[in-house]
């Protein structure tokens, strides 16, 4: 059995992060929602989410401030822009800032979770590809090791 996605929302709208609260499965999701990007960065600093949905337009720090907040904490999780207003001048920047995906509001909700899931599949990728790239690194290392007697080659 697969676990859950950890899952973010971040937008200013209460009814918006209601919505989710009800319609985002609890089977599928370990879900946390946020009203500005304060409230996300500090939990971020506490716990490594899967997949995070980011509103852009915001008070005090809207959703491209908080990419490139999130950016350079240099952390795995995939991050997608859903808003109700979108533009291709933020849509690019998004995009350049990492972005998974850029959507717009009003999205269907098997839409946005198949999205959410091939997010979440990228991150487990890059997780895998960190792991055996560093498993690659220390068996080099030993590979450095000199000797040709039979118990040496048992050895390496």
């Amino acid at each position: 059995m697969r676990r859950k996605i950890d899952l973010f929302v971040v937008d200013d709208e209460a009814a918006f992060r209601e919505l989710m609260i009800k319609v985002m499965s609890k089977t599928k999701y370990n879900l946390e929602v946020f009203s500005n990007g304060y409230e996300a960065l500090e939990a971020m600093e506490k716990k490594e989410f899967d997949v995070g949905l980011i509103d852009i337009k915001m008070p005090n720090m809207d959703g491209i401030e908080l990419l490139k907040e999130l950016r350079k904490q240099n952390i795995l999780t995939e991050l997608i822009i859903l808003t109700g207003q979108g533009s291709v001048p933020t849509a690019i920047a998004a995009m350049k800032l990492g972005c998974y995906d850029y959507l717009t509001k009003p999205i269907r909700l098997h839409e946005l979770e198949a999205v959410i899931q091939k997010a979440y599949e990228r991150k487990v990728l890059r997780e895998e590809n960190i792991v055996l790239r560093e498993k690659s690194q220390r068996k080099d290392k030993y590979c450095e090791m000199v000797g040709k007697s039979a118990k040496m080659k048992s050895i390496f």
